[in-house]
């Protein structure tokens, strides 16, 4: 009997607890479904976001790569018609300058004349009666004072007339190479600039001042090669055939060899039947000076652009075509060929081939 109560009490339990266990089944399946929607859901956004802000930064830095070409370009626009850097330059100072170069290359007759690096003094001729630091010979002083005075020939002086001569055709060379330059220099920036006369000064719109001592350097290698200009050559002939003894002229610092004066300080000066050749500003009877901004140059604008993203293959593409250019002999060309490709990045477009920027090369 109390088996079977046992039994009865059991099965009562068991359907008395059954809906109850099948509601907390059902209960935590529902759970677990709102977990993993909510999670799924949770992923999802986290995807999303990552992409958006990824995109964004894309965007960003896209934005910033324009803005930064953007920012060369008007930079440029701003510095070439400012004047704020604007500087004025002698232009037989940038052809010494370049000459002082190639003194030190080892090239003829620069290396030999030394006119930049080591200009010579009367006592590099014989002519100083001084003997050692404040040591004077009061005789040879008087001598050469008087010879000076009237007049006298440079070797009864006791100089070496030899060695002016060859140092006063050194000054015609110089001022001969330097005056064709500045012919071809001169006719080389009215191709590639603007340009307003004021005065004797020249005042140069469209290239920088490295543009401008790049063309000088390629001027300068053409007048190595000819003198083509008749009177410079006509000129620097006659110096050179001249062989009339040289005299002093009222100072050991003034000889004069025929029609050439050689004036000996750490400026020299040579004049050829009267006219400047040399040195004071005037070199085969040509002066002039240069009005030019110094703030940038073509060369310095691509490299810039190079690294701007959008514009950086062209850019690159300009260069070397600009480089190769310049090798070749044609600088001239090569800025031209960086002005145009400027004015088509100016204008937001790009050239299909860059051997298009100057046909016929």
């Amino acid at each position: 009997m109390r088996r079977i109560i046992v039994i009865t009490m059991t099965l009562i339990f068991l359907l008395a607890s059954g809906p109850a266990l099948a509601v907390n089944s059902s209960i935590g399946t529902e759970k677990n479904k709102k977990i993993t929607k909510d999670r799924s859901l949770t992923e999802k956004k986290t995807v999303e976001k990552k992409k958006t802000e990824g995109l964004k930064t894309t965007r960003t830095k896209s934005t910033g790569i324009d803005r930064s070409a953007s920012e060369i370009i008007k930079d440029v626009l701003n510095r070439t018609s400012s004047r704020g850097m604007d500087i004025t330059v002698d232009m037989g100072a940038i052809f010494i300058s370049l000459i002082s170069e190639v003194e030190e290359t080892g090239a003829q007759p620069f290396s030999r004349c030394r006119i930049c690096a080591a200009p010579r003094l009367p006592r590099n001729f014989g002519l100083s009666a001084i003997m050692a630091p404040n040591i004077v010979d009061n005789i040879k002083a008087g001598y050469l004072s008087s010879a000076a005075a009237s007049n006298g020939l440079v070797r009864d002086a006791g100089g070496d007339e030899i060695a002016i001569r060859e140092y006063k055709n050194c000054l015609a060379y110089y001022g001969a190479i330097i005056g064709q330059a500045c012919l071809i220099l001169d006719a080389d920036v009215r191709k590639v600039a603007q340009i307003q006369k004021e005065k004797e000064t020249t005042v140069i719109r469209g290239i920088g001042y490295d543009d401008l001592v790049d063309l000088a350097a390629e001027a300068l290698n053409k007048a190595r090669k000819k003198i083509s200009n008749r009177t410079i050559r006509r000129l620097y002939n006659s110096c050179l055939r001249d062989k009339t003894p040289c005299q002093l002229n009222g100072s050991t610092e003034k000889i004069l060899c025929g029609a050439s004066m050689v004036v000996l300080s750490p400026n020299p000066q040579l004049t050829i039947s009267g006219i400047p050749f040399y040195g004071g500003g005037r070199y085969a009877g040509f002066a002039g000076s240069y009005k030019i901004n110094a703030g940038w140059s073509w060369n310095e604008t691509f490299e810039k652009l190079k690294s701007s993203g959008k514009y950086a293959k062209f850019a690159k593409e300009v260069s070397d075509y600009s480089d190769d250019l310049k090798a070749k002999g044609k600088t001239t060309d090569a800025v031209l060929a960086r002005k145009k490709a400027f004015d088509l990045i100016k204008s937001g477009k790009q050239s299909v081939s860059v051997m298009k920027l100057m046909p016929g090369l």
